[in-house]
């Protein structure tokens, strides 16, 4: 705040009486020595008023204190001006924002940042404030010493299902304008598991693996979307509502259509998106594919070099009990 004094002086021959004194802009304030009562100068006299410049954003700021009195040139307008340069923010914080990324509903995650005082003096933090009761910290204020680093616990408590952004409010003494946290998380559905393989499938075969999505919240949840970015990979279903506190089972086939490895993402959206890792066919370098008289898949294996021998006698054995057997 700044403060200004303006003398009132009365030249007349009979008392001035000054009824009011406002302003045009709250944040000059008027105020003399009577109040409340009328401001009276006798003739021949002056008496004093203070104005007060309490500013709350920086930059040039202007206005017009009116004097209502008995004169006949009444009102009387003063010109009052002020510029306020905000001081800059000796406060820092480390990261820039926070990410909880995604939290299963009813849990609780934990996170930290740090606030660092950059400036040559004691600071004071007041205040730290959350728009959203989701999100809290350990530390309600501070004292902090010049290049002090403080670090601040911070808590994401999943009580309601989707994407939440919040910020919190760091409230520095003798600073007008705060600082700001922005911080986030997804409270999630819970999966039964993150990644589901099947192993190695022949070309041709067709496997199915269960993947339960369990809604624990206490509303329906609708599953929007369920897609697969590999065409091999394809769940049963693509979109689903899952009551509350109820679960869903989804089965994934997979049909390969070669030996290769196969690998792919399948994204589960209700709000945040849920990604489950899909993986396939780890099949060895010495696997040939074939097909038998019925057009059916076979599977052969390569014979290492000098075991013709053993191939060949196997292969007779396999003859003379089909003799015997005729």
């Amino acid at each position: 705040d700044s403060t200004a004094a303006i003398q009132i002086s009365n030249a007349g021959a009979a008392d001035l009486i000054l009824s009011s004194l406002s302003s045009g802009d709250a944040r000059f304030a008027a105020r003399h020595a009577s109040q409340p009562a009328d401001l009276v100068v006798p003739a021949g006299d002056s008496r004093p008023v203070t104005v007060t410049f309490s500013p709350d954003t920086g930059g040039a700021l202007a206005t017009t204190l009116d004097l209502i009195h008995n004169d006949v040139s009444s009102p009387t307008q003063i010109l009052l001006s002020g510029t306020c340069v905000a001081p800059a923010n000796p406060a820092q914080l480390l990261p820039l924002s926070v990410d909880f990324g995604n939290i299963k509903y009813g849990s609780t995650a934990q996170s930290s940042f740090d606030m660092i005082n950059n400036g040559g003096s004691t600071i004071t933090i007041s205040s730290i404030q959350s728009n959203d009761p989701q999100f809290s910290c350990n530390v309600t204020g501070a004292t902090m010493a010049p290049g002090e680093t403080r670090s601040v616990e911070l808590y994401f408590s999943a009580t309601s299902l989707g994407t939440k952004t919040a910020a919190l409010t760091i409230q520095q003494d003798g600073v007008v304008q705060p600082i700001t946290l922005p911080v986030r998380a997804d409270a999630t559905v819970a999966l039964n598991i993150g990644s589901l393989n099947f192993g190695s499938i022949v070309p041709g075969k067709t496997a199915l693996l269960p993947l339960t999505i369990d809604n624990p919240s206490a509303a329906p949840v609708t599953i929007t979307s369920i897609v697969s970015d590999n065409p091999a990979f394809v769940p049963d279903c693509s979109t689903c509502v899952i009551a509350a506190g109820d679960q869903q089972t989804i089965y994934v086939t997979f049909r390969p259509t070669s030996t290769q490895a196969q690998s792919a993402r399948l994204s589960i959206t209700h709000n945040p998106t849920l990604i489950v890792n899909l993986a396939a066919n780890g099949f060895k370098d010495d696997f040939s594919q074939s097909l038998d008289a019925d057009g059916k898949p076979l599977q052969t294996f390569a014979v290492p070099f000098g075991g013709e021998w053993l191939a060949g006698l196997l292969f007779c054995l396999y003859a003379l009990i089909r003799r015997r057997a005729a």
